[in-house]
C-alpha cells in the first residue's frame, strides 16, 4: 500500500500528464530515490512549479480543492495528510522494515507471530531466573520473524535472526489512511 501511495505521489510530480506511464516504468531505485528526496527537501526532478518539495507541499497541493467552510478544519487536514505521508516515507525508508517486506514478499524463512521481552534477575550467577519471577517488558502475538543480513566483511554476510511486532489496529486504521490518500491522489489527477 505505501510503494503504490509513493508511485502515485512521483507520478503527480514528475509525469502528472502521463501517470499511467510513470508507474509502469519506474524502478524500486527510482521510487526510493524519489522518497529519499522528498523527505530530505532535496530537489527533485517536477513537472510542479517547485523542485524542492517536503510532503506538506505535496498535501497541500493535492487537496488544494479541498474547501471547507472551516478553513481551521481544512488546514489541518491538509497539515495531517503532510505528516501522514512524511511517516510513512520514514518507514518505507527503514532498512529494517525493507528486510522484513522482502522477507515476505520472496517466500524467505518468515516466522508469523510476535514476540515479548522479559527480564528477572539470577539468584545464582549463571543459572536463568525461573520464568515465574520474570518481569515482562511488552510484546505482542502478532508480528514477524526474518532474517536480515548483516555484512561482516567484504563480500561477506551473516544472517541474524530479527523479530518486528505488529498492531493489527495501528496496520488497519494506517490502510484506510492511505486508501484515503489513494482517492484524494486519484481525484486530484
Amino acid at each position: 500500500a505505501m510503494e503504490t501511495l509513493f508511485a502515485l505521489l512521483g507520478a503527480i510530480v514528475q509525469a502528472p500528464d502521463c501517470p499511467a506511464g510513470w508507474i509502469q516504468k519506474y524502478r524500486p531505485e527510482h521510487l526510493d530515490n524519489f522518497v529519499e528526496k522528498v523527505s530530505r527537501g532535496r530537489e527533485v526532478l517536477s513537472k510542479l512549479a517547485q523542485n524542492r518539495l517536503t510532503w506538506a507541499d505535496l498535501a497541500e497541493t493535492t487537496l488544494r480543492c479541498l474547501s471547507l467552510q472551516d478553513k481551521d478544519k481544512e488546514k489541518r487536514i491538509k497539515i495531517g495528510y503532510g505528516k501522514f505521508w512524511s511517516r510513512l516515507a520514514d518507514e518505507f525508508l527503514s532498512a529494517e522494515i525493507r528486510t522484513e517486506y522482502n522477507s515476505i514478499k520472496h517466500g524467505f524463512r518468515i516466522g508469523s507471530g510476535g514476540s515479548w521481552i522479559s527480564f528477572g534477575k539470577e539468584d545464582i550467577p549463571g543459572v536463568a531466573c525461573p520464568p515465574e519471577k520474570m518481569q515482562l517488558l511488552g510484546g505482542s502475538e502478532f508480528g514477524s520473524t526474518f532474517y536480515e543480513p548483516t555484512e561482516l566483511a567484504k563480500g561477506n554476510l551473516r544472517l541474524a535472526r530479527r523479530s518486528l511486532n505488529w498492531d493489527p489496529s495501528i496496520l488497519a486504521g494506517r490502510v484506510r489512511l492511505i486508501s484515503m490518500s489513494l482517492r484524494n491522489l486519484v481525484s486530484f489527477l
